[in-house]
């Protein structure tokens, strides 16, 4: 009884509990990713931050939490925005200086594609 009080005490208005709450199980992260899922079908942009907050929390390096952060974020915090887009990688990386379509030959494309 006193473990569901602590559970219940870490509830936020979304039901959805602190990541440092309980063990984090598979079944937790799939939670919190349909979570965010629901939240972003709806509109509701400050929970579905919240719940990938809770996935970056358990995995920083989880690329996808961070760009579905910055996609909910951008509807409400162009700093946190900022912020979050500053920590993803370069696509292009720093051996690829070059525009990424550098090598890429658009007649034969063209003709290739009828």
């Amino acid at each position: 009884l006193g473990r569901d009080k602590a559970r219940l005490a870490a509830e936020d208005d979304d039901g959805m509990r602190d990541a440092g709450a309980d063990v984090v199980t598979p079944s937790h992260l799939a939670v919190l990713r349909g979570a965010s899922s629901f939240f972003e079908r709806h509109g509701r942009w400050e929970a579905m931050a919240r719940a990938q907050q809770q996935l970056l929390a358990i995995n920083p390096r989880d690329l996808v939490a961070r760009a579905k952060l910055i996609v909910a974020a951008s509807h409400y915090d162009p700093e946190l925005t900022a912020e979050q887009d500053a920590l993803l990688p370069d696509v292009a990386g720093e051996e690829n200086e070059g525009d990424i379509g550098d090598d890429v030959d658009a007649d034969a494309l063209e003709a290739a594609g009828g």
